[in-house]
This record gives C-alpha cells, sequence and structure tokens, in this order.
C-alpha cells in the first residue's frame, strides 16, 4: 500500500515557533526564508542531536526534520520529542527516501507528514497552512439561504412526480399514490414557508403557492 506524501493532522495546534533541522544548509535557509515570511519564529539545526536539544529547550510547535541527519536521525528524533510533548507538535519529515517503507517508517515513528525533497513551495505553504493552524470558520448559511436550497429541492421532486402523474401507466404505479405524495409535498411547502415567515397569513387550500 502506497502512503501519502502528507498525512493529515486534523488536531495539529497553532504553530508560532519553528524548528528546521537539516545538515544541509541550502535547504535550512530556504525553508527558513519561506516560514519566516509566513510570520514564525524560526530556529535551525544541523544535525538530530542538536535538533533534540532545541526541541527539549524551546518546545516547538512545528518541527521540519531531515531523516539522514548526522548524529542522530531524524526518525529517532521524532520519536523522543513525541515522549517529551506528545502529540501537541507537528512533525513534518523533509527527506530524499521516498520509498513506501520509508513513508511507513516515518508514520510510526510519530510524523505527522513525510515529503521527499525537493520540496515545493506552494505544496509546502498549503502543508504548513494545514499542520499550523486552523482557519477562519466560515459563517454559517442564513435561514434564508437554508430555506432556499430546500425551495430548490422540492421543485426537482415535484418535477418528478409530475413525469409520474403523467405516465403512471408507464411507470407502473399507483395514480392515488403519486397524488398524495403531492399533497405531502405542499404541506412541506408550508410549513417551509410558515418556517420562514411565520407573520404571513396562512395559505387557504386552494390557493397559489407564492415562493420568494
Amino acid at each position: 500500500m502506497r502512503l501519502p506524501d502528507d498525512i493529515p493532522a486534523s488536531a495539529a495546534p497553532r504553530a508560532r515557533r519553528v524548528l528546521v533541522a537539516d545538515d544541509n544548509s541550502d535547504i535550512t535557509l530556504t525553508l527558513s526564508v519561506l516560514l519566516a515570511s509566513m510570520g514564525f519564529e524560526v530556529h535551525c539545526a544541523s544535525d538530530g542531536l542538536e535538533a533534540l536539544a532545541i526541541a527539549k529547550r524551546l518546545s516547538p510547535d512545528l518541527l521540519f526534520l531531515d531523516i539522514g541527519m548526522p548524529g542522530m536521525d531524524g526518525w529517532e528524533v521524532c520519536r523522543r520529542v513525541r515522549v517529551l510533548q506528545g502529540d501537541a507538535p507537528a512533525i513534518i519529515a523533509i527527506t530524499g527516501y521516498g520509498q513506501d517503507d520509508d513513508r511507513a517508517r516515518s508514520l510510526q515513528a510519530g510524523f505527522d507528514a513525510h515529503v521527499t525533497k525537493p520540496l515545493q513551495h506552494e505544496a509546502l505553504v498549503g502543508l504548513v497552512s494545514r499542520l499550523s493552524g486552523a482557519r477562519e470558520p466560515r459563517a454559517a448559511p442564513t435561514l434564508r439561504v437554508i430555506a432556499q436550497a430546500f425551495r430548490d429541492a422540492l421543485a426537482a421532486t415535484r418535477g418528478v412526480l409530475q413525469v409520474l402523474q403523467r405516465d403512471a401507466a408507464l411507470h407502473r404505479v399507483d395514480p392515488e399514490a403519486v397524488e398524495g405524495m403531492s399533497r405531502q409535498l405542499d404541506a412541506l411547502e408550508q410549513s417551509l414557508e410558515d418556517l420562514v415567515d411565520p407573520a404571513r397569513p396562512a395559505r387557504r387550500d386552494g390557493d397559489a403557492l407564492t415562493t420568494r
């Protein structure tokens, strides 16, 4: 089974302090500039032991760990950070190891995501945004918006009933049953309008229903 490049972490906290650990200075610089531009406080390490020491001291909210670091590999650093901080930090593997068993090993070590080099700018921005903080919730739809969606669904249902009424024999359906469903639909429409506008005069039998 092939694991995805990124393993989502829906409960990851909003990150402000970030640790970037990689023995490749170009990677460290690239990530540092990117993360700083996104408003994060960035700290760097060039090997696994230094990364673990910084993690113990600062308790970063987000970590980027190279897997093949000297001193201690990224998998071991991740395992130890999980022991120290639990599930609190979001931890991302950045590595040239892209085989399925590498991804599985990252998952087992406690990584939230496994990203292969070369790093893609847009993908990284999206990943960091997802792992480091929740988006602002969208405003809930108003009652009138919900009611209009309900009206649209009822109108579509009425169209189906009209076809059944017209071709009852062809579809082998009981015309009286279809008529009963149509009356139920009328009642639903009336109940919907009463809900949206309680002050609206009740419709009398035989009156046309006016929607807004």
